[in-house]
């Protein structure tokens, strides 16, 4: 849509639709082209500050830059957008699913249902379009599909192709105005990082591509974090060992990807291929380089042709662009939306590993205080099983940095040590990564980070693992701490092992802890998941088991889970956890690591 002319010429068409499913009548015919119109004429107006000379636009891809503007500004995640998969221009349908999320309906009830009404609409398009690869249009439907192709080539057998290409798209309105809120705390530090990178700040909007700025994001392939770091990758741009992910720490995260985006960009010579090869690979990209024999980014996308080159890889420079314009708008599209204040700390970047424990004790701060700043530790580090790595930057509350420089001073030399704790043990065979955690009261994830295991049975027998955290208990008697209640470590933590016949409530009950102290302190999904032979983390007499033993503790979203069930879980609710995880609603996605107030 350019002008006042094709906007008549849209609602002509649309309210001869009407009845249709596949167009909106009436009234609601005007609202869709002048919303269409609209879209037109702000992708004209580009206040993105986004240069042209560094990020241009193909006409190849104006289409799908207009396609994505208006996933992330004006379709929510309770509507899904038909379209062609090629041809991102040619939008079928937009399916209303709002009304599927009635009371008493289960999470996975409303997934099967949307998915259901989805595929019954898809497949309706799917034969029109088979029909017209047989014979000319007979209804308005058939006409409107048929335009939507007049000046495509390939005679009646384009139709039967685009039958095979009809794909959906939820919106993500919602989701971009939640990511505007968190994504306040954040983007002036990762400006600031770039700009020292030499890079343009602008790349800052990429995690509203990648993650929506959700720092513990995880997708089906394994990357992890607001900037989606594959293990791999993140190994080599990021500190990545057993006490630190830093993957879920945005702004740690952004000094990585500024350098590998830095070193694309000088690898393949443009923004939009650097841009493009953050989804497909600096090599992946090479290759489109040297097959299509240009660096046009829209040539590119149009005819490279690879097995990994999909969807997600041909639009994320169009995806890139769109998410810029509409932050850039994001007063117009998301007027309700107030960014969060910027994050402020101090750091102190320490020379050797030291408890935290110590630390905070010394400098007279909480464990709790330091967690939501330090969100790439460990729980292991906040607990005192594992030691806070040298090297790395430790946030602390901002105005605190001389107490904790003084309390770092104050720590014998003999607590401050030259490596991390740990352990090795000799896998045997019949070992599993499970049986090995239960076996030295660890956990799966502790002990993939720890021996960098991409999957947890990557295992075989006579490897040597590294288990964190063993030697512990006697490091931490070697000078009890002077400290206050909240956080004294004075003892080592005892341990149970659970034996046939008994429930966490009865195991609670000899303690003399809450059920809830010892879910938490475990990481347990629930108080019936216990096993027998599993070794149990209990905190010393007469005291909490979550502020003594475990500290703050998190949990692993599981499919079907949903954040009211893990709230009851953990003897918590909903806002709490929401409050905690800096969740702006009750989306989670399977993988997701929650912090547990």
């Amino acid at each position: 849509m350019r002008d006042a002319k094709t906007f008549v010429s849209c609602y002509t068409i649309t309210k001869r639709m009407s009845g249709s499913r596949l167009i909106f009548a009436g009234a609601r015919a005007i609202a869709l082209c002048a919303l269409l119109f609209y879209s037109a004429a702000a992708f004209s107006q580009d206040q993105s500050g986004l240069d042209p000379r560094l990020f241009p636009i193909p006409d190849q891809l104006k289409a799908n830059i207009a396609f994505w503007t208006d996933v992330y500004s004006v379709y929510t995640s309770d509507q899904a957008v038909l379209h062609d998969e090629r041809h991102l221009g040619v939008v079928y349908e937009v399916i209303e699913l709002a009304d599927l999320d009635q009371p008493g309906v289960s999470e996975g009830r409303l997934r099967k249902l949307r998915r259901r009404r989805i595929d019954e609409t898809r497949d309706k398009i799917v034969a029109v379009l088979k029909k017209l690869a047989r014979a000319a249009p007979q209804n308005g439907e058939e006409e409107l599909i048929h335009r939507f192709f007049k000046d495509t080539p390939g005679g009646r057998e384009k139709f039967s192709v685009a039958s095979r290409r009809v794909r959906a798209q939820t919106g993500l309105r919602d989701r971009f105005a939640e990511a505007v809120v968190i994504a306040g705390r954040y983007i002036p530090e990762i400006e600031r990082i770039f700009t020292r990178e030499g890079l343009p700040p602008v790349l800052s909007r990429l995690p509203f591509v990648e993650s929506m700025f959700v720092s513990v994001a995880h997708s089906k392939v394994g990357a992890v974090g607001a900037w989606q770091f594959m293990p791999a990758t993140a190994r080599i741009y990021l500190q990545m060992n057993s006490a630190v992910d830093s993957r879920v720490d945005t702004l740690l995260a952004a000094k990585g990807a500024a350098r590998m985006l830095r070193q694309d960009h000088e690898s393949l010579g443009t923004w939009p291929l650097a841009l493009t090869a953050y989804n497909h690979g600096r090599g992946g990209m090479s290759r489109a380089v040297r097959q299509v024999g240009t660096r046009d980014i829209g040539v590119i996308s149009e005819k490279y042709r690879a097995n990994r080159f999909g969807f997600a890889s041909r639009n994320f420079y169009s995806e890139f662009v769109a998410a810029s314009r509409v932050y850039a708008r994001r007063s117009e599209h998301f007027p309700k939306a107030v960014a969060d204040p910027e994050l402020r700390f101090d750091a102190l970047v320490l020379p050797r590993f030291v408890s935290l424990v110590d630390l905070a004790s010394r400098a007279g701060t909480s464990i709790s205080a330091l967690e939501g700043l330090n969100p790439a530790l460990n729980s292991d580090v906040f607990s005192g099983t594992l030691l806070v790595p040298r090297s790395y930057p430790l946030r602390l509350p901002k105005g605190e940095l001389a107490s904790f420089q003084k309390a770092y001073e104050a720590i014998p030399a003999n607590r401050k040590l030259s490596s991390q704790l740990q352990v090795g043990y000799k896998v045997r065979s019949g070992d599993t990564l499970g049986k090995i955690a239960h076996r030295f009261g660890s956990m799966v994830g502790a002990l993939q980070r720890a021996n960098g295991l991409s999957r947890p049975n990557r295992i075989y027998a006579g490897q040597y693992l590294r288990i964190p955290g063993q030697s512990f208990g006697s490091f931490a008697a070697s000078e009890p701490a002077a400290v206050d209640s909240a956080v004294r470590v004075t003892e080592a933590p005892s341990h149970h092992v659970v034996k046939r016949g008994e429930t966490l409530s009865s195991i609670a009950r000899r303690y003399g802890h809450p059920v809830g102290d010892l879910v938490a302190a475990n990481a347990l999904a629930s108080a019936n998941e216990i096993v027998v032979g599993q070794r149990l983390r209990i905190a010393p007499s007469g005291a909490s088991s979550i502020s003594l033993d475990a500290g703050p503790t998190r949990h692993t979203v599981r499919r079907g889970e949903s954040l009211t069930r893990i709230a009851r879980s953990y003897g918590t609710d909903v806002a709490a956890l929401k409050s905690k995880n800096g969740l702006e609603s009750t989306v989670i996605h399977p993988g997701q690591v929650l912090l547990l107030p």
